[in-house]
């Protein structure tokens, strides 16, 4: 070997020790650096593990509203940040954050509550983890309370229940730049769980907590008690309400099986003891009316009710019931019996049926009452549409149901038609049938509810007073002699007679005249003071001889015959005249004659004073 080739060697193996050691050197190196960052990894677990023991120490004995206040408390003292909050969401037209606790800088401070929108609250219950580490406030400028704290760094993590359902959310805040916000991240993440889990225990005992309030509320409003016996032990547990009807204040005393029943009426014990001890035998409930006598000797009414509990074998072991006080209740089913019996009794009396047409169904219920008026028992007739439009006289039958059609249809107004129905024997009676839709509880109307009254009677009445009305027109209008009516003043009526007398064509020209348009003015007083006599009731009838006017203006002696009446409700005058002319001139013609005895001449100037 030369000297070149050796001198070759001895450097490749100088630059092979060169590499090794640098290679060596580089591995050294590298296991120290995973030696360090080993040793950081471990004292960062090691510090969660201390910061998640002092946390959980903390609250591991904490329930309810005491664990949210201690989680707080311990959060932000050993995370080292100012505050530590757990809010529950409240819904409502306004969603908002209701805090449970706060701490600040470890200590408690009063709850407070805030709208979710423009806050970080609002990003952290939509997301697992919701952290800005610097400069929260320039982000939520509209958020008061981060300027208000000096809230500087956030992060929030929301609360959900089992389901996953987001009830709450938990809060970092502190007055610095977070640090070090994935250690917290998973330490939020480990007590959000827990708390998650109170939050959804502390809803479920409010709820039940409501619940119970308002059982007892519909209790006492229902005066609806009750009771549990428990057959092993003999233990039994009466409700308040239970209590109160039984006479006595809301556990005052020990109850036993023995105290129910000595609280029943004597006459009463046997029969609901018996209905016990048959549930208890072989049955499952027993349910029995009874009376019971309080402390102060008054009487109630009860309703019991209960059930047997029985265990695998079959055997009972308990007894669960409810008693109602029905003292008011069978009250007013007593009265109403009584009203329901006078009612029929005054129906009946005043001849009126009632009817109800479902307007839906064509259902009709008729009355006892409306069925008797027709001659039927209450099972006669069927309660439907047809059996109404079945009984209508045939020349009636197309406009009643047409009538009927149109109101169910169009509800204007009240519902009212007369109509004759056929009887059991037969015949025919007017009915008069009035009726209104009748609101239901949910707004719709399709209940026509009407009434049924006889009126044949009324009819005939009607049909005689108009026939005795007629008569008496064609004797007034055929009457010989003018026939006039006089009310507040003024002509209300005149006959065909009177009309020609005052020397009209038509009796329009006379009616709604004054009067006294027809008196001759010498007259005037005199048949003022004879009005107001007449309608003073001081006399009924008056008669005399006067001159009236006719339209022309030219007078004419009547003799008159003047009553007292009623016309439109108003008191007025009725007058009945005739033209003396003709005696008013033979009188004068005997005055005149030559051969005139001076003992006739007196004789009839008297008798002309005495008609006056």
């Amino acid at each position: 070997m030369n000297s070149t080739s050796h001198l070759a060697e001895l450097d490749l193996l100088r630059r092979q020790v060169a590499d090794l050691s640098r290679e060596l050197t580089e591995r050294d190196q590298a296991l120290q650096d995973f030696t360090r960052q080993r040793d950081d990894e471990l004292q960062d677990v090691r510090e969660r593990w201390d910061t998640l023991r002092a946390i959980v120490a903390g609250t591991a004995a904490e329930t309810g509203e005491d664990f949210f206040s201690t989680l707080v408390c311990h959060l932000s003292s050993v995370l080292g940040v100012q505050y530590a909050v757990v809010g529950e969401i409240q819904h409502g037209p306004v969603k908002k954050i209701r805090t449970l606790a706060v701490s600040a800088n470890g200590n408690l401070v009063d709850n407070f509550e805030y709208p979710l929108v423009n806050t970080p609250c609002e990003i952290a219950l939509g997301e697992s983890f919701a952290c800005f580490e610097r400069d929260v406030r320039t982000v939520f400028p509209l958020f008061g309370r981060l300027a208000q704290f000096g809230v500087e760094g956030y992060c929030g993590v929301p609360l959900r229940a089992k389901g996953g359902a987001v009830m709450g959310l938990l809060v970092l805040m502190d007055t610095k730049p977070l640090r070090n916000t994935d250690r917290l991240r998973s330490l939020m993440a480990v007590f959000a769980s827990r708390a998650g889990a109170e939050l959804q225990r502390r809803y479920t005992e409010t709820k039940v907590q409501q619940q119970q309030r308002q059982l007892l509320e519909a209790q006492a409003r229902a005066h609806l008690g009750s009771w549990d016996w428990d057959l092993d032990s003999g233990t039994v547990r009466w409700s308040d309400e239970q209590f109160r009807i039984f006479g006595y204040e809301p556990g005052c005393m020990a109850v036993s099986y023995d105290t129910f029943v000595t609280s029943l009426h004597p006459l009463d014990q046997a029969r609901v003891q018996s209905a016990i001890d048959t549930a208890l035998k072989g049955g499952t409930t027993y349910d029995v009316e009874s009376r019971i006598v309080r402390p102060d000797r008054t009487i109630r009414a009860i309703h019991c009710r209960g059930e047997a509990c029985r265990d695998v074998d079959g055997r009972p072991v308990s007894l669960s019931s409810s008693v109602l006080d029905i003292t008011d209740r069978q009250r007013v089913e007593e009265e109403l019996r009584l009203s329901q019996r006078g009612l029929k009794q005054a129906l009946r009396a005043s001849g009126i049926g009632l009817w109800n047409w479902n307007t839906e169904t064509d259902e009709v219920v008729f009355s006892e009452e409306w069925k008797r008026q027709l001659g039927y028992s209450g099972t006669e007739l069927p309660d439907a549409f047809e059996t109404w439009t079945s009984l209508l006289h045939p020349d009636d039958r197309e406009s009643a149901v047409a009538y009927a059609m149109q109101y169910r249809a169009i509800p204007d107004g009240d519902y009212r038609q007369e109509f004759r129905l056929r009887r059991k024997d037969g015949t025919y009676r007017w009915i008069e049938a009035r009726a209104s839709f009748v609101t239901e509880a949910d707004g719709r109307r399709i209940h026509l509810l009407g009434s049924h009254t006889d009126m044949t009677d009324r009819k005939r009445m009607e049909e005689t007073l108009r026939e005795s009305e007629e008569r008496y027109r064609a004797l007034v209008e055929l009457s010989p002699s003018g026939v006039f009516v006089f009310c507040e003043g003024r002509t209300v009526y005149v006959n065909r007679t009177g009309t020609l007398l005052m020397g009209a064509q038509d009796p329009q020209e006379i009616l709604d005249r004054p009067t006294f348009d027809f008196i001759h003015p010498d007259y005037h007083q005199e048949v003022r003071e004879n009005v107001m006599r007449l309608l003073g009731g001081g006399v009924s009838v008056h008669s005399a001889e006067r001159v009236y006017v006719r339209m022309d203006g030219t007078a004419i002696p009547v003799q008159v015959e003047a009553g007292r009446i009623t016309w439109d409700g108003k008191p007025a005058i009725l007058g009945m005249f005739s033209d003396i002319t003709e005696r008013k001139q033979a009188e004068q013609a005997i005055l005149r004659a030559p051969t005139c005895h001076p003992r006739a001449s007196r004789y009839f100037v008297g008798a002309g004073a005495v008609a006056e």
